[in-house]
Formats: structure tokens, sequence, C-alpha cells
């Protein structure tokens, strides 16, 4: 089925984007949810698909979530940045928790303020862990970056595992911190220049 089919029967929650913005949006099926989160663009627009189970998981830890819009983003990040079948801003897909199963990173608002969610697959159902807070928001200048399994740091004060996906937040282009899960929860280390 082609993708612009598909997407008008998936029951799913999905970001769509241009340029300068991102809005949220439903889309209403009787036919089955993608098996994996997955980013896809048209006309250079980025939408993410979740499958109905991660789309469950968010609702039932945080009710009301709301992922971050690109309207937020300084539009010279939103020009320059690198969107792939693996990253869009504030979204990640990736192995994490390296079961062979595709989990997602959002950046976007809860009840409490800033939130970076990690919807983790859990065997045969999904978790939505709380990577970090931010309770005045998730800063607009920061932007995630996914990185496959295997890629060393070099960085000696910095090692995450090699056998799962791991992600970076560039921070005002200053600075970036590498995300990897492990031991049942995220860590996080300052990468040197």
């Amino acid at each position: 089925m082609p993708v612009h089919s598909a997407r008008r029967h998936i029951a799913v929650t999905c970001i769509t984007a241009d340029l300068l913005l991102l809005t949220a949006c439903t889309a209403v099926s009787t036919e089955r949810s993608p098996e994996a989160p997955v980013l896809v663009y048209t006309d250079t627009a980025p939408s993410l698909l979740l499958p109905s189970r991660m789309t469950a998981a968010i609702e039932k830890a945080y009710p009301g979530f709301r992922r971050s819009e690109l309207s937020h983003y300084d539009s010279t990040i939103v020009r320059s940045y690198e969107f792939t079948s693996r990253q869009a801003l504030n979204v990640v897909i990736g192995d994490f928790n390296a079961d062979s199963t595709l989990d997602v990173v959002l950046d976007g608002m809860a009840s409490s303020g800033g939130v970076r969610l990690c919807i983790l697959s859990r065997t045969d159902t999904f978790e939505a862990v709380l990577v970090e807070e931010h309770p005045r928001g998730i800063p607009t200048d920061n932007y995630l970056i996914a990185l496959p399994r295997g890629i060393p740091s070099t960085d000696s004060l910095c090692v995450a595992p090699l056998d799962r996906d791991v992600f970076v937040e560039i921070m005002d282009e200053k600075a970036a911190l590498l995300f990897y899960y492990q031991d049942d929860r995220f860590h996080h280390c300052l990468l040197s220049d």
C-alpha cells in the first residue's frame, strides 16, 4: 500500500511538519497501526507514525502529553537540520534497550512542564519512560540526533554500550550530551569538544 494511502487508513497519533511548523494530528481508521515507529516524509514534511500501543503508553503515563512543535525552534536550526528516517529535531527512533524492537524518544510538554520521554519496548508491550524533565519547557535551541549501535564515543569519560542505539542532544550548538539506556534507566554524559 502506498505511504499516502496507508496514512489515511491508520489509527495513530502523528506529527506533521513543514519547514517551520510541526503540528499534532490524529488519524482515525479501521486498519492496523504500523508495527514500529516510523518517520515518513512528504514534500519535505516529516510525520511520525506510532503503533497504537505506543500511543496508549504515552496517554497512560502522561495524559495530555503534547509533542514539541517545530515552530518553536529557530528557523536557522530547522533549515540546517538533517532530517532522516530516524531523527526529526525532537524525535529519535532506535533500539535503545537492545531487544531488537524499535523505541522512540519524544520531546514535549506534560502537566509538569517539558519532558523527554522514551516509549520503550517491554517484551510484548510498551512503557513511557521519563528520560529527563525541563520544568520550564524543552529548550528550543537544543535538538536530537540518532546514533546507531556500534559507534564508540571518542570521549574516554563517556562510554556507552555498543550493543544498542544511542542519541545525542546538541545544546545551543555549543555542547552535546550523549544519552544511552543501561541498567533499566537512561544515563547521559557530556561530550567534550
